[in-house]
């Protein structure tokens, strides 16, 4: 681990990181314009961090799930029984929950994991998603036309697989169809470029 993953481990450090780097209502904004909630969900939060969403959702069945164990004890601490938390790897999925969900978010997640590690969770979403549902995907995405700041921390990312948005989009698997995806610029105080997929089980009719 480096330096700089050391120190987004830690949970005050990471929520205050993002803090100061996500415009303010950014959130809100994920959920007014991608997520559609509504009362009484099922919503699965898979790489879930500290579940931040979760204070801006309504009144929901929420189940979050991230691989860092400090990150999952302080969600506990902060929301107690407003949700349900593990701490799993995001392969561990199919074998955390036995009911579906009406949407699944996967946050800033994809871009961390290889071709086939996001092909066997997606296709696991695809099974844990309720008829009509929805998968909402948000990743760093490279793409030709991007300021050069958003392309240098695009490169430099965390994560080890960021790609263009085409690219996240041949990675889903037959079950699911691409519903809308869109390039999102100016998420964040500084450059960078997001992709936002929303991604139903539903298929063509055609």
């Amino acid at each position: 681990m480096n330096l700089h993953e050391l120190i987004l481990s830690k949970p005050r450090i990471y929520s205050f990181f993002q803090w100061i780097i996500s415009r303010k209502g950014l959130n809100e904004e994920i959920i007014s314009d991608f997520l559609e909630p509504f009362e009484g969900m099922r919503i699965l939060d898979i790489g879930s961090g500290v579940s931040t969403i979760l204070r801006k959702l309504p009144k929901c069945t929420y189940v979050g799930i991230d691989h860092n164990e400090k990150y999952i004890l302080r969600s506990r601490i902060e929301h107690g029984d407003r949700g349900t938390f593990f701490c799993a790897d995001v392969s561990e999925v199919g074998k955390l929950v036995n009911f579906k969900f009406d949407r699944i978010v996967i946050l800033r997640v994809l871009h961390h994991l290889s071709d086939g590690q996001v092909a066997h969770l997606l296709d696991k979403c695809a099974d844990l998603l309720n008829e009509n549902g929805l998968i909402l995907t948000l990743d760093v995405a490279f793409t030709p036309e991007q300021h050069f700041i958003a392309k240098y921390l695009a490169a430099h990312d965390r994560g080890q697989f960021v790609r263009q948005p085409e690219q996240y989009g041949q990675l889903i698997c037959d079950q699911l169809k691409i519903a809308k995806m869109e390039v999102v610029e100016g998420m964040l105080r500084v450059p960078y470029t997001h992709v936002v997929f929303q991604i139903t089980n539903q298929t063509d009719s055609n």
